[in-house]
């Protein structure tokens, strides 16, 4: 029996690129998926994440939610980027603590948090060991604090879960880019279309 079968899981973001594949792996496990759209909640209102857990009831969440716009948009924007991401992730952690009955809270990172210089493979542990690549610093800031800190709190049992950035059949990809070079291999073998390769640029978002 799936572990998902008949849980109610809440997906902030789940609207979005990896955010829909996610609620659509969920829904296969069993799951009672909750999407949370920005145009219902707008969390970066503290009320509007206590409005959601209210509505949702959630027994899971999954923070996938993120304010993101490209190297440009960090450029010029850089207070709000920071700011926005900061409010959706604190606001979610927070309303988790007061809403007392959710057995995890999941909240998701990226890439862009780790130091411009990590060497390759990069590991987790390396994750405080340098500032981002300046394009990515009020994204990537904002997201390294929210990981750092869900542990910390005095509510429900929190993961944290790094992503790399991805690729997926929407986009048509048939080279397959991996962290881990196993993984590629594996993936590969799967399908005679694609060609392994490693590097730390890309990711099938199925994985």
């Amino acid at each position: 029996m799936s572990f998902w079968l008949n849980k109610r899981v809440t997906v902030t973001g789940g609207a979005g690129f990896l955010g829909s594949f996610v609620v659509r792996r969920l829904k296969e496990e069993g799951a009672e998926v909750f999407v949370a759209r920005s145009r219902d909640y707008d969390l970066i209102r503290r009320q509007a994440a206590a409005q959601l857990y209210a509505a949702a009831q959630p027994e899971l969440l999954i923070h996938l939610a993120a304010r993101v716009g490209g190297i440009g948009a960090n450029r010029e924007n850089p207070g709000r980027f920071f700011f926005e991401n900061m409010a959706l992730g604190l606001n979610i952690i927070e309303e988790a603590r007061r809403y007392g009955k959710l057995e995890k809270l999941v909240i998701v990172g990226t890439t862009c948090s780790y130091p411009k210089f990590t060497p390759t493979p990069f590991r987790e542990e390396e994750l405080w060991n340098g500032y981002p690549e300046e394009t990515n610093v009020p994204y990537g800031i904002a997201k390294k604090a929210l990981v750092g800190f869900e542990g910390e709190i005095r509510g429900p049992p929190a993961a944290r879960w790094t992503t790399q950035k991805a690729t997926g059949d929407e986009q048509g990809t048939k080279t397959l880019r991996f962290l881990d070079p196993d993984a590629a291999a594996r993936r590969a073998a799967k399908d005679d279309r694609l060609v392994p390769q490693w590097s730390r640029s890309f990711g099938q978002r199925d994985d």
